[in-house]
């Protein structure tokens, strides 16, 4: 007799359960994209410190161009440089338009300075693979072409910080 009760109390067990709502998957949030933090060794007055800021000025670049939020890229840039405003506005332009990129990020290589007319010019190698870029909300997703280029930046020191004077692609015209 027990073992009848212990079934029947089992299978009403089970039945309750059976009858439980399934559970939703709980909704995984976004995952959250923030601007790249100043590494330490980019606020150093120092031919080492320009280097970092430079990469760090790279990824700040990235994350420009992956979200349209130029304000980081802005402070980092002298107004006077032609290629850092270019860009800036690009990505400004083209998110406030409904556009986006996405994908194509800058990786730095082959990173060397040298002193030009009392100017510390850093040059670097830069590659990505192609974008995938949409110019406004009415234009189709297209596909850019991968870099493979090297390019030079012209940082200078301040007491508020380093700041990209000027870059451009290496014996070229400016970005």
């Amino acid at each position: 007799m027990r073992v009848i009760a212990f079934f029947m109390a089992a299978a009403l067990l089970l039945a309750g359960c059976a009858e439980d709502k399934p559970r939703e998957p709980k909704a995984s949030a976004a995952p959250t994209v923030t601007v790249p933090t100043m590494p330490a060794a980019a606020e150093k007055n120092s031919e080492a410190g320009a280097i970092a800021f430079v990469k760090h000025y790279i990824d700040v670049f990235n994350y420009a161009s992956n979200t349209g939020d130029v304000k980081e890229l802005q402070k980092l840039s002298d107004p006077k440089c032609e290629g850092c405003t270019s860009y800036i506005e690009l990505y400004a332009g083209t998110y406030a338009a409904g556009g986006f990129y996405k994908g194509g990020d800058w990786n730095v290589s082959n990173v060397i300075t040298e002193s030009q007319n009392g100017l510390l010019i850093v040059f670097a190698h830069v590659s990505a693979q192609a974008p995938q870029y949409r110019l406004n909300s009415d234009s189709g997703v297209k596909t850019g072409t991968p870099e493979d280029t090297d390019l030079s930046f012209v940082p200078k020191h301040a007491s508020n910080g380093w700041s990209i004077q000027e870059f451009g692609r290496q014996g070229g015209d400016a970005q």
